[in-house]
């Protein structure tokens, strides 16, 4: 579910918006269950929940925040970034992080190239 307008993207395997970049995946007889955006863009930013229907509930909220590409410069020139030849993915903050169990916690992964979707 997208929490700004409440709206219900995924149940099962059947996506329930006309956007056609969103959909699922979920390997056969796996418990996993993610949701894909292709070609994510800064008004894809926002709080996403993944809902399970037990009693009781079963919920996870996550951030996403898309970065547009003048704020990807931005972040690049403040040595966020690294220049390389290949594509690489970086999660952003401590190599460690201690939590509590059952708190929530934000990751923020940049990438930077160009590319039509980004897994991780």
């Amino acid at each position: 579910m997208r929490k700004r307008d409440l709206h219900i993207l995924t149940t099962n395997i059947y996506t329930y918006t006309g956007d056609q970049r969103f959909s699922v995946i979920h390997p056969p007889g796996s418990e996993d269950w993610d949701l894909k955006i292709d070609y994510a863009q800064p008004r894809d930013s926002g709080v996403y929940e993944c809902q399970v229907n037990t009693e009781p509930k079963i919920n996870l909220a996550i951030c996403l925040q898309i970065i547009a590409d003048n704020d990807f410069q931005d972040l690049k020139t403040k040595k966020r970034f690294y220049d390389t030849k290949s594509a690489r993915a970086k999660i952003l903050g401590s190599t460690e992080i201690h939590v509590k169990r059952d708190s929530t916690i934000a990751l923020a992964c940049s990438v930077n190239i160009h590319a039509p979707s980004v897994i991780w």
